[in-house]
């Protein structure tokens, strides 16, 4: 009666198979997240180059407050749901791409806008933090020492006010420690 058989899989060959898919995830999945994380980086840095570009134009609109209370932002280069974002958040913090961007306003103490960006969630949307203002170009940070996350929120002077310290960075730059501790220089494709 070998014609009523029926064939199947054995146990045996879907546990194989079951390994092998197993095996083939452990691979994939770490290689897809750092490439997530990267590209978020990119994206960050892109926008933080386009606001050097095209810096803001603020307009006070007579609060006495000690800064702007209307900020109106003419860009042609940058995301307008980045731009719209900052505009209309009341403490200027705008998520974009899994970073958080946070529009320091000049002042009178302080004449130079600052604008932070960081990882929404450390080492899952991102690792580094970027920093520039209407002086000059954009600042990274490998983010090692505060870890800026989320909530954790870079003060207006973090990467400006240098402490006493330096020492060599990546592909041979130097790198200047900073108030927050981190060491901020420039990226390498700047």
């Amino acid at each position: 009666m070998a014609g009523n058989r029926k064939s199947a899989f054995s146990l045996i060959e879907i546990m194989v198979l079951l390994g092998i898919i197993a095996i083939m995830a452990s691979i994939i999945i770490p290689n897809l997240i750092t490439s997530w994380i990267h590209n978020h980086e990119a994206d960050a840095l892109k926008q933080m180059k386009l606001f050097g570009k095209d810096p803001p134009h603020f307009r006070d609109s007579g609060d006495n407050t000690g800064g702007p209370s209307t900020i109106t932002i003419f860009s042609v280069n940058m995301d307008q749901g980045l731009v719209q974002a900052l505009e209309e958040r009341v403490d200027h913090v705008a998520c974009y791409h899994g970073y958080l961007f946070k529009l320091f306003y000049p002042n009178q103490e302080d004449p130079v806008w600052h604008l932070y960006a960081w990882p929404k969630s450390y080492n899952n949307t991102g690792i580094k933090a970027f920093y520039t203002d209407s002086n000059g170009p954009v600042f990274e940070t490998n983010n090692i020492y505060q870890r800026y996350s989320g909530t954790k929120i870079p003060e207006r002077y973090a990467a400006t006010k240098m402490a006493d310290s330096s020492l060599a960075g990546p592909y041979g730059m130097t790198q200047i420690s900073y108030t927050d501790g981190e060491y901020w220089y420039k990226p390498r494709n700047q």
